[in-house]
Formats: C-alpha cells, sequence, structure tokens
C-alpha cells in the first residue's frame, strides 16, 4: 500500500468500519457530521431501532498503542457535544441511543474490534426539545459488549490509561452483562 497520510488512514478506516457495520446489518445515516469545529461523529447509523453514534479510530499496527487507547474523557466530552447537537437538530424520534467504538487495526488485511456503548457517562436530554431524547431503552451507564477473550486484555489498559473507571468495577459490570452470561 502506497504512503498515506493520518488523515487519509482514518478516511479508509471509516470507509471499512461503515462497510463493516453495512454488513453486520447497520443502516448508515449520516458520515461525518460535523457540529462544530471540535465535535464531530464518524459514523451514525441505525441498528434495528438503536441510534448509534460510532467513533472510529484507524492504527496501521500496534506499534503506537491501541486504537481504542485515544478514545480518552477528552474525545468523549467532544463526542458527547456532538451527539447533542446531532439529537437537537433532527425531528426524527428514536426508542435509543447508545455510542460505540470501532477500532480498525492495518489497512491491507484490516483487523475490526467492535465496543457498543463505550460512554459510561449520563447523557442528559432534559435541556433538549424533544422529551423522547429521554429513551428509558438507552442504557448509556451500562457496558453491553460481548467481549472476547483476547480483547479483554486491551479494554483493561485501555480502561487503566484513560481512567474512565477502575479495572475491577470494569470486570463486576462484565460479570453482571447479560452478554457475558
Amino acid at each position: 500500500m502506497e504512503k498515506m497520510n493520518n488523515k487519509e488512514k482514518g478516511n479508509l478506516g471509516e470507509e471499512i468500519a461503515a462497510k463493516y457495520l453495512e454488513k453486520e446489518g447497520y443502516k448508515i445515516l449520516q458520515r461525518n457530521y460535523r457540529f462544530s469545529k471540535n465535535a464531530e461523529i464518524d459514523i451514525i447509523a441505525m441498528d434495528k431501532t438503536t441510534l448509534v453514534f460510532v467513533e472510529v479510530k484507524t492504527r496501521t499496527n500496534l506499534n503506537s498503542g491501541h486504537p481504542f487507547e485515544a478514545i480518552d474523557n477528552n474525545k468523549l466530552q467532544k463526542i458527547q457535544t456532538a451527539v447533542y447537537g446531532f439529537l437537537s437538530q433532527t425531528k426524527e424520534k428514536f426508542n435509543g441511543y447508545r455510542c460505540d467504538g470501532i477500532a480498525v487495526i492495518g489497512l491491507d488485511n484490516p483487523k475490526i474490534e467492535h465496543l457498543k456503548n463505550i460512554y459510561f457517562g449520563k447523557f442528559d436530554f432534559s435541556q433538549s426539545r424533544e422529551a423522547s431524547l429521554q429513551s428509558s431503552s438507552s442504557s448509556w451507564g451500562i457496558i453491553e459488549v460481548k467481549v472476547i477473550s483476547k480483547v479483554i486484555g486491551v479494554i483493561e489498559t485501555l480502561f487503566q490509561r484513560t481512567a474512565l473507571m477502575s479495572v475491577s468495577s470494569f470486570s463486576l459490570c462484565l460479570m453482571s452483562s447479560p452478554a457475558i452470561q
């Protein structure tokens, strides 16, 4: 593969992620939604009746760390701003919402890792003009990830480095998740 700059690599990674989501049955609604200069959502999609905001991180290899390590608290705040922006501008009603992360590792023969519901805070939609934005089916505070064993170490490293939550509470959350049982 020819030499690409980071923006080109990111665009290619987002294209790979969008194709992956479509293959998994998601309907892509919008790509590269920009609410402000610093608040962007890479992919907005529907997973059945759930609106999904997707952050895509791409690495050609793991020499600079795992792609999920780039989704830190600062990035999550920017995503939250963009989510508020999108929801305040749409007239559509949705049954649920979540924010996913997709890691694309390698570009020639990419490995894709998909984590569902990466945002652990609570979105407060009470300021929004649409009361329907407070969907009870949305579980922003609970991780619902189908974790495969070889990814657990990467996830633990991510949480340790970004201080999103302690590894012990992450493990407890995983053990109580219906996806793990």
